[in-house]
């Protein structure tokens, strides 16, 4: 079940991404804004941020990657390999979070 969950929350950015390029981004804003409610809430926190970036929402996607930080959400571990939030690497605050995750290396 544990395995089940982890690939839901790699998926669910995706899977978000794909909708709002054929569907356009209102109907996937709309479902976005329903998943942000409990229970799921700030759970999901990176993942909203890898969403974000991708619709070049460049000043929420970074408020969620603070909640993330916050939060010490896992999927931080992936943030310097994760494409998705490739559009804010230039940004200073995303270079300050990364700094302060003290990845090796």
């Amino acid at each position: 079940m544990a395995r089940i969950w982890r690939q839901r929350r790699r998926v669910f950015p995706l899977q978000a991404c794909a909708n709002s390029r054929s569907w356009g981004a209102r109907p996937t804003r709309s479902a976005l804004s329903r998943t942000c409610t409990p229970p799921r809430g700030d759970s999901f926190a990176f993942q909203y941020a890898e969403i974000h970036a991708q619709w070049g929402d460049i000043a929420c996607a970074l408020d969620w990657l603070e909640s993330a930080y916050r939060l010490r959400d896992p999927g931080l571990g992936y943030l310097r390999s994760d494409v998705l939030v490739e559009p804010l690497h230039q940004e200073a605050r995303y270079r300050g979070i990364e700094r302060n995750l003290e990845f090796p290396g």
